[in-house]
This record gives structure tokens, sequence and C-alpha cells, in this order.
């Protein structure tokens, strides 16, 4: 199916790409104990799912994701 282009100086609706950051914060069974949270990354557009544990792995992912989409990209 070939996207729709708007407008010349539009976005074609393919090149919109979003993301997803779920945050969980989850304690140490009894309730006790500082939280730890959890990270849950969605590319919408590819249906792209990683869980992380940490913040520096958020962004890491996050970077490779946008480095794909930006990879594909062609000029038209």
């Amino acid at each position: 199916m070939k996207p729709t282009v708007l407008k010349e100086a539009e976005l074609v609706l393919d090149e919109v790409h979003s993301f997803v950051l779920r945050i969980s914060l989850n304690r140490a069974h009894g309730g006790k104990g500082k939280p730890r949270p959890q990270f849950h990354l969605v590319h919408v557009n590819s249906e792209f799912t990683s869980r992380m544990k940490s913040t520096e792995e958020v962004l890491d992912q996050l970077e490779t994701q946008i480095t794909k989409v930006l990879d594909g990209f062609e000029l038209h």
C-alpha cells in the first residue's frame, strides 16, 4: 500500500514514528525496600518491545531504534 502524501511540505503518514515508554515501580516481596523501576519501551510502528531495568538501557535502546528509523528514511 502506497503512503498518502498530504502536501509537498507535510510528512508522509508513514514517516511519523511513535514510541511509548512505560515505567513500573516494583517493591520487593512484602512491600518493603526501595522500589525498583521496570521500563517497557514500545516502537508502535514496528511493534518492537523491550523490557529494561535502567535508564541507561532505555536510552541506548531508544537511540538504536531511532537510528534504525533514520537509516531507513529516504528523501523524496
